[in-house]
């Protein structure tokens, strides 16, 4: 099978512009498929000429039909030419010979591209409210207005935040739709989509110390555990600290997922006390051994951390049997997540006299980058703040008749 670029100049428009599209050749024949791209000047190959307006986002959008077309392709082998140019039409283009596409048709398929699943899961609550909104909104009907009308239709029901992201996501589509030349509606230019402050939920000295001490049921104790290991860490993002598979030379070493930043950590006695207990074979910690993604232990995570406190068996109804009921340790209003264990470590740090900048080394938030002189001096900053906030908090010990 190949696939490859060809430029229709038999077709040019009035604006001088001709279709690009993408041949198909395989053993039962081939087939030409219309990626919606044009193009003035011909080309071959995967990249746009420079003298084309747009492009790097034209030659973007290319790459990602080529692969998806390559995808569908090789998923679909068993069709027919006539069927697989239908498959591709409808799975990588979004035409469909039966139906108009909606604006939610279009968030389905962007939806669909994402490999993200926690990604895809807020694209789909966006889906579901734009459809409760207006069913039938397309890009050509979507215009300052809507937005307004959509932003003031859920500001009764709806934080403000969450409007704010699902006006975000229209805004990804919209773009996308833009550099793929569905559309070139964009009605975000005299639109600002607005947000919310969300208050910084962090924990004193004095609680985390409790939060350490807390005597849990058995099958609590990893989840206290973990994100003290996690505090020990500068609060290290979960997905870095679960992905993990090793320590080097005794230091926490890697890279930020989310920013690509360096971590670079000292692990003191109290993180590798911990390590210890639940080490893993593969990983540097036992819960990932046998996960594919640390996704679905990070959620169980952030779930029971809102458990830990005191527990009460109370009767069921009917008498049913007994069932255990939890009292968060600071309060039902209290969002006990992994992010607690970051910002308090730096509200901490900070309380204590370390400076910003150091904090911020701690937090991966910047690395001098120039000579080992500059990342050795960082490294012993971090190093010093890091004992000096466990000595601090070790120096609570609280009463364990909670």
């Amino acid at each position: 099978m190949k696939i490859y670029i060809y430029c229709d100049a038999t077709k040019i428009n009035k604006q001088g512009n001709m279709p690009v599209m993408i041949i198909v050749r395989n053993n039962k024949g081939r087939f030409l498929v219309n990626t919606g791209l044009s193009t003035k000047e011909k080309f071959t190959g995967r990249e746009f000429p420079k003298s084309d307006k747009n492009r790097k986002a034209k030659t973007n959008a290319l790459g990602r039909y080529l692969l998806r077309v390559e995808e569908v392709c090789l998923n679909n082998m068993e069709l027919d030419n006539k069927r697989l140019k239908k498959k591709i039409n409808e799975e990588v283009f979004a035409k469909s010979s039966n139906k108009s596409k909606t604006f939610g048709d279009y968030i389905l398929l962007y939806q669909s591209r994402l490999t993200n699943e926690q990604t895809k899961s807020i694209y789909m609550q966006t889906y579901k409210r734009v459809n409760e909104f207006d069913a039938s909104a397309t890009f050509e009907t979507i215009n300052r207005d809507w937005l307004e009308r959509y932003q003031n239709h859920f500001s009764s029901s709806l934080r403000k935040n969450t409007i704010a992201i699902d006006l975000r996501n229209i805004r990804a589509v919209f773009n996308r739709a833009v550099d793929d030349e569905i559309t070139t509606k964009y009605p975000f230019r005299k639109f600002k989509i607005s947000s919310e402050r969300v208050a910084i939920r962090d924990l004193t000295v004095e609680q985390i110390a409790m939060f350490r001490d807390c005597e849990v049921a058995p099958w609590l104790e990893i989840y206290r555990d973990l994100f003290m290991l996690d505090f020990y860490l500068c609060g290290v993002n979960s997905v870095d600290l679960l992905m993990c598979k090793k320590l080097t030379n005794g230091r926490f070493i890697g890279k930020r997922k989310k920013t690509g930043a360096m971590i670079d950590l000292p692990v003191e006695p109290e993180a590798m006390a911990i390590i210890e207990k639940y080490k893993g074979k593969d990983w540097l910690l036992n819960p990932m051994d046998n996960r594919r993604n640390y996704r679905t232990f990070d959620l169980q995570w952030n779930k029971h951390l809102k458990k830990i406190g005191r527990m009460e068996k109370v009767e069921g109804k009917d008498g049913a049997k007994k069932k255990c009921v939890y009292y968060p340790l600071f309060g039902d209003a209290f969002q006990m997540t992994t992010y607690v264990a970051r910002y308090s470590f730096a509200s901490i740090a900070a309380s204590i006299g370390v400076d910003r900048e150091t904090i911020a080394l701690c937090l991966s938030h910047s690395w001098a980058d120039v000579t080992d002189h500059y990342i050795n001096y960082d490294r012993k900053r971090v190093d010093e703040a890091v004992r000096k906030v466990i000595d601090y908090v070790n120096s609570f010990r609280e009463d364990r008749s909670l």
